[in-house]
């Protein structure tokens, strides 16, 4: 791994660690995390064991669905559960 890739991996490290530590405090913490598909940062262990610990779940979505000029995927972790009817998940 190069340079750059330690340096994200530490930095993904340190965001997992500080939503731990508001969830310890807090005891329940809503999360919302956006990554583009190609990111990295939901294959790292540490974020999956967050996921673990938080109870999240995948939401893959189209950008371009929302009126943004890019057309791209994007993945959305999160435990907010939808309650309205129809929702197909």
């Amino acid at each position: 791994m190069n340079e750059y890739g330690w340096k994200l991996k530490r930095l993904i490290e340190a965001k997992v660690e500080c939503m731990k530590v508001v969830h310890c405090i807090r005891g329940h913490l809503w999360l919302l995390v956006e990554q583009p598909s190609g990111s990295w940062a939901f294959r790292q262990p540490e974020f999956l064991e967050l996921m673990k610990l938080l109870g999240l779940f995948c939401v893959c979505t189209w950008m371009g669905l929302f009126s943004h000029d890019l057309p791209k995927c994007s993945h959305l972790m999160t435990n907010v559960r939808p309650t309205w009817a129809g929702f197909c998940g």
